[in-house]
């Protein structure tokens, strides 16, 4: 065991970032959420089949962690509110970074 341990702190880090070519076009990654004016969030939000998409009094919240990037709730919008990326690095350091949200009554 320690010559395995040994040979780890020897080699130190092998892992390189992943993937090494941006993703396909076609790839289904992260929700981006921006705030449109006449966007009907109770549709996008009924169309969320795991509740990552929800309201709080005046605030639309994506939750990151509960989301599958299945992009049924940017097909269901009516605006450009909800856009589906080819990110594919969603890794973070706290749990308060997998939240985003946007004020409801916001124009932009």
């Amino acid at each position: 065991m320690f010559d395995m341990l040994r040979k780890i702190w020897q080699v130190g880090t092998v892992t390189e970032k992943q993937p090494f070519e941006p993703a396909p076009k076609k790839y289904r990654g992260k929700i981006e959420l921006t705030a449109q004016k006449n966007t009907n969030w109770e549709e996008c939000i009924a169309a969320c089949p795991t509740g990552a998409l929800c309201m709080n009094v005046n605030k639309i919240r994506l939750f990151y962690g509960n989301c599958i990037q299945c992009g049924n709730c940017v097909k269901i919008c009516n605006t450009d509110a909800l856009t589906q990326t080819t990110d594919c690095y969603q890794a973070v350091n706290a749990k308060k970074d997998l939240f985003i949200s946007v004020d409801k009554d916001e124009e932009k």
